[in-house]
C-alpha cells in the first residue's frame, strides 16, 4: 500500500527509494520484513515466514 500511494501521487524516483528501504531493511536482520521488486512491482512482504509472492500492485 506504501508504494501504491507515492505511485498516485506520482513520486520521484520511485525505485531509488525502493532501493534505500530495501537496503536498511537487509542492514536490519530483525526487522521481519523483506522487500521485493519486480519488473514494475514492488511489495513489503514478512520474511521470516513462508509467504509466497502473491498479488502485487503493478507501477
Amino acid at each position: 500500500m506504501f508504494f501504491i500511494v507515492l505511485e498516485a501521487i506520482a513520486y520521484p524516483d520511485l525505485f531509488v527509494l525502493a532501493d534505500a528501504i530495501k537496503e536498511a531493511i537487509e542492514l536490519s536482520p530483525g526487522v521481519g520484513l523483506k522487500l521485493v521488486k519486480q519488473k514494475n512491482s514492488i511489495v513489503f512482504f514478512p520474511s521470516d515466514s513462508g509467504f509466497r509472492l502473491g498479488k502485487t500492485h503493478d507501477l
